[in-house]
């Protein structure tokens, strides 16, 4: 039996696989699938995904903070620096701050 998050699930697998950036910007606010299309968005080189990202940052959800942190990283995005630099001496998790400084 497939459930409505499978299926957001397969959206987001196939917006990365047809370089649907547009969705998966949109995916950005969907709280059960924005850590999958910010990792995504990072794999597909979505640069004008970075200040979405960027925001990300301040989520409260642990998950979501590392899939940023991490698609930060994969874009190179010099713009991130300071708030990466935050979030690798004050984030809670270990996780995160190590996908930070990374």
């Amino acid at each position: 039996m497939t459930t409505p998050d499978d299926e957001g699930f397969g959206r987001i697998f196939d917006a990365k696989q047809g370089g649907d950036i547009d969705y998966l910007l949109r995916a950005l606010t969907d709280p059960i699938h924005r850590s999958t299309a910010a990792r995504y968005l990072g794999q597909l080189n979505a640069v004008a995904a970075i200040p979405q990202l960027i925001r990300l940052l301040d989520a409260d959800q642990q998950d979501v903070r590392t899939a940023a942190t991490q698609a930060l990283g994969d874009l190179r995005a010099a713009d991130a620096v300071p708030r990466l630099i935050e979030v690798a001496t004050h984030d809670p998790s270990d996780v995160t701050r190590s996908f930070a400084v990374g």
